[in-house]
C-alpha cells in the first residue's frame, strides 16, 4: 500500500507520494514525488518520508520535483542531508525534473587586466548549482598561476556544499601559485564566508581595480 501525505502549507497544498522498484541490475530505487512548495512548514513532513525511505535501504534515492513550484532554503538544506545520508550508506541521491525550480544559477567568465579571470556567479550555489559550477570553476583554478576573481554580487544563496567548493578553489589556486578572491558579496553571503574563515579573501570594488592589484 502506498502512503501519501496531503497537507496544507504556507504557500498552498503539499503532497508526497513514494514509489519503490527493483532495477534489472538488482538495485533498489525509491522515488519521492513531491507536489507543491518545499518550505519550512512542509519540510518536516518531507524529512519524515526521507527517514522512512532510507530505512528500506534503497540503492538509489531520488526526489521527483516535476510538480514542485518553489523551494526555499529549508528545502535545499534537506536535499544536502539526503545526499549525506546516502553517501554514508554507499548509495546515491539525485533530484529529477528540477527545471526551473532550483536551476537558478549562472556562470560567466571574462578576462581582466593583469592576466586575471573574472568568474560571475548568480543565483543559488546549492546542491544542484554546486554540482554544475564545480568542474568549471576548479578547471580555472588549476591553471598555471591563476588570478581568479569570483564575483558574488548577484549570489542569492550559498549552501555548505557551495562553501566547500569555494574552499577547494582557494586551495587549488594557491597550490598552482596563484590567488583567488571573492568579489563584492552581499551582506548575507559575506557573513557565511566570514564564518567559514574566508575574510582575508573578500574584496570590494571594481573588478578591474582589484585585478590590477592582485599578485
Amino acid at each position: 500500500m502506498i502512503r501519501t501525505d496531503f497537507i496544507s502549507s504556507r504557500m498552498g497544498q503539499f503532497k508526497i507520494t513514494p514509489h519503490s522498484k527493483n532495477l534489472p541490475d538488482g538495485a533498489k530505487q525509491t522515488t519521492l514525488r513531491i507536489e507543491g512548495d518545499i518550505d519550512p512548514s512542509t519540510v518536516r513532513t518531507l524529512q519524515d518520508h526521507l527517514l522512512e525511505a532510507v530505512t528500506k535501504n534503497p540503492t538509489h534515492l531520488q526526489f521527483d520535483l516535476t510538480a514542485v513550484n518553489q523551494i526555499t532554503g529549508a528545502g535545499i538544506i534537506l536535499f544536502h542531508t539526503a545526499l549525506q545520508i546516502q553517501q554514508r550508506r554507499g548509495g546515491t541521491f539525485s533530484l529529477v525534473n528540477t527545471k526551473p525550480k532550483i536551476e537558478s544559477h549562472q556562470f560567466e567568465t571574462s578576462e581582466l587586466p593583469n592576466n586575471a579571470t573574472l568568474v560571475k556567479l548568480a543565483g543559488n550555489l546549492d546542491l544542484h548549482g554546486t554540482a554544475t559550477v564545480e568542474p568549471k570553476l576548479l578547471a580555472i583554478c588549476r591553471t598555471d598561476r591563476p588570478r581568479v576573481l569570483v564575483d558574488l554580487s548577484a549570489m542569492d544563496f550559498i549552501s555548505s556544499m557551495g562553501i566547500r567548493l569555494l574552499l577547494q578553489g582557494l586551495k587549488l589556486a594557491s597550490a598552482a601559485g596563484g590567488r583567488l578572491l571573492f568579489l563584492n558579496p552581499s551582506a548575507q553571503i559575506a557573513s557565511a564566508l566570514e564564518i567559514a574563515g574566508f575574510t582575508p579573501y573578500i574584496a570590494h570594488g571594481a573588478a578591474e581595480d582589484v585585478a590590477v592589484n592582485m599578485k
